[in-house]
């Protein structure tokens, strides 16, 4: 009897050492660059954005990157401790000066994420309508998703939360990358455009800005240059609603 009490103490003894060892190979430090405090994993060939920086916490708006000291970023979340758990915890985007995120289309957005941002209204998706994560969303968050369909593709969210953003940029060559869609956001109508996207990159070429249409023979001045004004109609129901305008944007290439 005391010899199979000695084995099964053994054996939870191995167990429990075995998870100690899993859980302490998987709590890895954050770092902080730039805006963001991230943390890397598998031998740094995988980054997960955490949260923000001071300087981070200090923004209107924010990019994130796709890429942070070479390493490709996969998802605004925490991975979890141990390699069996599949959950994912949420990032903490604390910030009271944030208004607008962008997001790239292949980064995984753990629902929760932007629980502590209070005046972040809009969230810009760059995709082509197929949105990663989102499940577990804050029902007192304000934040609304973006992107260049009419309706995303949000697992576990309404339409409602989801809007079409009414400014596109174009790369304005051959291209079937995202549909031609290089950059998109969503302004109020009759504003201007606060924003401006990172210059787009083309091998032999250097960008010549924003154009009006895909000649480029109008350029875009974001200085005085201000989206159309709201307008609106009846629909089918009698209800007054806005009018969809959308607000092309053309690459040139010099």
């Amino acid at each position: 009897m005391k010899h199979r009490l000695c084995k099964i103490l053994t054996a939870a003894i191995l167990m429990s050492t075995t998870l100690t060892l899993s859980a302490c190979s998987g709590c890895v430090r954050n770092e902080e660059w730039g805006y963001f405090t991230v943390k890397f994993y598998d031998d740094r060939e995988t980054a997960y954005i955490t949260g923000l920086t001071e300087l981070g916490k200090q923004q209107r708006f924010l990019v994130i990157p796709e890429e942070i000291d070479g390493v490709k970023v996969s998802t605004i979340g925490e991975r979890p401790l141990l390699q069996m758990w599949s959950s994912i915890g949420w990032a903490d985007i604390c910030s009271d000066n944030l208004e607008k995120i962008y997001i790239p289309f292949s980064i995984y957005i753990m629902g929760g994420s932007f629980r502590n941002s209070p005046n972040l209204e809009k969230a810009i998706i760059i995709t082509n309508g197929f949105v990663n994560g989102l499940n577990g969303r804050d029902e007192t968050q304000i934040t609304r998703y973006y992107s260049n369909m009419e309706y995303l593709d949000f697992s576990a969210h309404s339409q409602e939360y989801n809007g079409r953003a009414n400014v596109s940029y174009f790369y304005n060559y051959d291209i079937e990358e995202n549909y031609g869609y290089y950059w998109i956001d969503d302004w109020d109508y009759g504003s201007k455009i606060e924003f401006i996207p990172p210059e787009p990159e083309r091998e032999g070429y250097t960008f010549g800005g924003w154009y009006k249409e895909p000649e480029c023979i109008n350029k875009w001045d974001f200085e005085t240059d201000v989206l159309p004004e709201e307008r609106t109609e009846i629909n089918e129901e009698g209800e007054e609603e806005v009018v969809y305008q959308e607000t092309k944007l053309y690459a040139k290439r010099v």
